[in-house]
């Protein structure tokens, strides 16, 4: 935008001069002959005395006009051209308003990228919870005394903490209402479930109910389980 009125500017200037050379050459020859007949009666002399009259050539006279009008012209266009700091300080005031553009879009970004990553992680936690209440609402059913005379347990009827196989997902799962950075909290927490999901003391409380041919796939998946809960106490003591 700043090249595009400069080119404007500069163009209006050049207009306005080639107007002004137009006047220029229409008067010029009534000047001369005006400055020539003021002249005529107007003898020249110096230390030796008469030297005759004054007759400018018509060509002399023209250059020397000419110059002190494009001397006069250049002085008028100067004036009314901005000069180069002026330039550079515009130039550098666009700069600093594009970078400061940049900068808040950048801001307002990083702002939306924030609100958005807060927004998932609630519906993650909220999700979990569910999950999690779920998984607790079937451990009630399945695993208290009144149940124990229940039909056996395939590998689908175990309540996997958010029906999982991947034992990432369910400490994701488990957890998901925990503080991880109160340390006993963290220690109650997986000491409880052990009690559950170690592999000898579930063979001990539900072996007798497993169904045979799903046997190994349920203690793999509880190994599995309980290696996860191993794994997040050691965490917590090398914290």
């Amino acid at each position: 935008m700043k090249t595009d009125r400069r080119e404007y500017e500069e163009k209006a200037a050049d207009e306005a001069r080639q107007r002004e050379e137009a006047e220029w050459q229409s008067r010029l020859q009534d000047e001369w002959a005006a400055d020539m007949a003021g002249m005529s009666d107007h003898a020249l002399w110096d230390d030796t005395g008469y030297t005759g009259l004054n007759q400018e050539s018509f060509d002399d006279w023209a250059t020397r006009i000419a110059a002190e009008q494009r001397q006069k012209q250049q002085q008028r266009y100067q004036g009314h051209q901005p000069s180069r700091s002026s330039h550079s300080r515009e130039d550098a005031q666009d700069r600093e308003r594009r970078q400061e553009e940049k900068r808040n879009f950048q801001r307002k970004l990083e702002e939306e990228h924030a609100r958005y990553q807060r927004r998932h992680s609630e519906r993650l936690r909220q999700k979990l919870l569910r999950q999690k209440a779920e998984h607790l609402q079937r451990c009630a059913e399945v695993f208290s005394a009144e149940s124990q005379e229940l039909s056996q347990l395939g590998l689908e009827d175990v309540p996997w903490p958010g029906h999982h196989g991947n034992p990432d997902k369910m400490i994701q799962v488990l957890t998901c209402d925990i503080n991880r950075e109160d340390a006993a909290e963290l220690r109650r927490f997986v000491r409880s479930q052990q009690l559950l999901w170690h592999p000898d003391k579930f063979l001990q409380k539900f072996g007798s109910r497993l169904v045979e041919r799903d046997r190994d796939k349920i203690m793999e998946r509880v190994t599995q389980l309980s290696q996860a809960l191993n794994q997040l106490g050691e965490e917590e003591k090398s914290d």
